[in-house]
């Protein structure tokens, strides 16, 4: 079981903090092994399930999601996820939204692990007025971001705001 505790501590005009000194939610998930060093996670708050496996980098078959994927779409989704609360909030519309993450794993102090992460977030837009909005409303997303305040290894962020025509408009 995973269990998150939320503290907030200040004012956040952005997000709903209301008699939220603290507030505990939990987040729960159930892995079955199948067979060799593959699996399949499962959740009661969740309707789909996931296969995953060992990557192919420590020898897996590369089929199927490794644990280092779901760390990564874990930032990149959350990322998303929180840009999106706040542009509904603050009345951006916008055109799409897509992502692109990497992370680099090295072996370090007699361990492999995470030393650095780049999220490539898109954001685009129809008006050209709302180009400081979205790139401000990114930088909130970056203090937010649930995730990748729970994460050690750095993270940049590397986010552009582009105007465009060609999807229909997603107003939040």
């Amino acid at each position: 079981m995973l269990i998150l505790i939320l503290n907030f501590t200040e004012h956040v005009d952005t997000m709903e903090t209301k008699n939220m000194t603290t507030k505990k939610i939990e987040f729960q998930l159930q892995l079955n092994w199948l067979e060799k060093t593959r699996g399949i996670l499962t959740s009661k708050q969740v309707g789909d399930t996931i296969r995953v496996a060992l990557p192919a980098n420590f020898g897996g078959t590369g089929n199927e999601w490794s644990p280092e994927h779901l760390f990564l779409a874990s930032i990149s989704s959350c990322f998303m996820t929180t840009f999106l609360v706040l542009a509904e909030k603050k009345h951006l519309p916008i055109l799409n939204f897509e992502s692109h993450a990497e992370g680099q794993v090295q072996f370090l102090s007699g361990r492999f692990q995470f030393t650095d992460i780049q999220i490539y977030p898109k954001i685009i837009i129809q008006d050209a007025l709302l180009i400081e909005k979205a790139h401000d409303l990114l930088k909130k997303t970056e203090k937010y971001c649930l995730i990748s305040n729970s994460i050690s290894a750095p993270i940049t962020y590397k986010s552009v705001v582009v105007m465009g025509g060609n999807h229909p408009v997603v107003n939040n």
